[in-house]
């Protein structure tokens, strides 16, 4: 039995130096994607350790950063892929065709979240008094409707998911009557991506991304300058798309579903079609006038704000409200809750247009609690 508790032992050191020689092993291995933040380390001193934050932080910090855990993970996400087509993502489900969707917007299409005509009217009635109140300031108001990848690219919604005949009705339709009903100034871009869907000489969606593509991005962009002189009534400065490369692999953001499936090896099928991806340049051809815009959004606008739009198209006191929450544009983060009534009516009234951009996903929970933060304190 002595050659049995030599080999045990032999093992046994092999494993527990994984740890430790296998951060340089795995050292190709990409991190782990859609996991939870690193939290930033305690400097080691009496307080922290007694109070024991310093060995909790260490200790997370280790799990979240060791090499090997990576490979792992990796590992049994793809053995679960290969055997069960089993995708350890929350709420993420596989189409036909490799196309990956997020559940809400699969839910969104079909009707199956649908909060009712009431509330509907309720929440456009919210939009239409803050459309006014902004008026009143000699703010223009502008509602925009975000595609949704459920409805735009329908035709590979998996097979398994069952779609009635006749649909329900959903949060998308009833929004757009209603905000027709009560004359709020708005744009549908969801129906825009569908017109297009069939022209696009690019895919408007990829096959791995939850957002619409650099292509519909750049197209979506351009819908709302257009927008934006008709609200304002004069011409804007205009947006160019130019130095266009092309790629059958998904870039930027156009991966951000299939990065977080966390796979050691790239399925075939989650090869794209031809994306187009472009650099944002400005035409001053027929305006060189850059509008004060805030944008309160939710992570659609992330696209057109890495694409620059903020910078390029906007003027200098331009803002995005990420889910009406954080502040981006203007240097420094901030916090809306944090604004008081002085602060918040300031910054309105320096803005020539306040846009609301939501995607279909979102509207069961319109909008951004913008009643609390924004309309409360205006009528403070």
């Amino acid at each position: 039995m002595k050659w049995f508790n030599n080999i045990a032992f032999g093992v046994l050191f092999f494993l527990l130096l994984i740890p430790i020689v296998g951060q340089e092993w795995f050292n190709g291995v990409k991190p782990i994607q859609g996991a939870e933040a690193i939290p930033a380390d305690l400097p080691f001193n009496q307080e922290n350790y007694i109070s024991h934050e310093y060995q909790k932080v260490r200790e997370i910090r280790i799990k979240r950063t060791i090499k090997p855990a990576r490979f792992f993970i990796r590992l049994n996400n793809q053995i679960k892929y290969w055997l069960f087509d089993e995708i350890n993502v929350n709420k993420v489900v596989e189409g036909e065709n490799g196309y990956l969707y997020e559940g809400p917007y699969i839910e969104e299409y079909l009707g199956t979240n649908f909060i009712g005509e009431e509330k509907v009217r309720q929440k456009v009635n919210s939009v239409k008094i803050l459309s006014d109140s902004l008026e009143n300031m000699g703010v223009k108001f502008l509602f925009i409707l975000n595609p949704g990848k459920g409805r735009v690219m329908k035709e590979f919604i998996p097979s398994h998911v069952s779609i009635p005949d006749e649909k329900w009705s959903t949060n998308y339709e009833s929004f757009i009557k209603e905000l027709a009903n009560q004359n709020v100034e708005y744009r549908d871009f969801s129906a825009m991506f569908e017109r297009q869907l069939p022209l696009s000489k690019y895919p408007l969606y990829s096959k791995a991304g939850t957002h619409w593509s650099d292509h519909g991005c750049f197209m979506a962009t351009d819908s709302m300058i257009d927008a934006i002189e008709q609200v304002l009534d004069t011409n804007v400065v205009r947006p160019i798309a130019s130095n266009k490369q092309l790629s059958d692999v998904a870039l930027k953001v156009d991966n951000d579903i299939g990065k977080t499936r966390n796979l050691l090896f790239f399925p075939e099928k989650y090869k794209e079609d031809t994306l187009a991806y472009y650099t944002l340049r400005t035409d001053t051809t027929l305006s060189s006038y850059k509008p004060e815009v805030l944008v309160i959004a939710d992570s659609y606008y992330w696209n057109m704000f890495g694409n620059w739009v903020n910078h390029r198209l906007f003027g200098s006191k331009s803002e995005f409200w990420y889910y009406n929450n954080s502040t981006h544009g203007r240097g420094v983060e901030e916090k809306v809750i944090e604004f008081d009534s002085a602060t918040l009516r300031k910054r309105l009234a320096e803005k020539d247009l306040v846009i609301i951009m939501i995607t279909e996903g979102n509207l069961s929970s319109c909008c951004f609690n913008f009643e609390d933060r924004i309309l409360g304190k205006l009528n403070h």
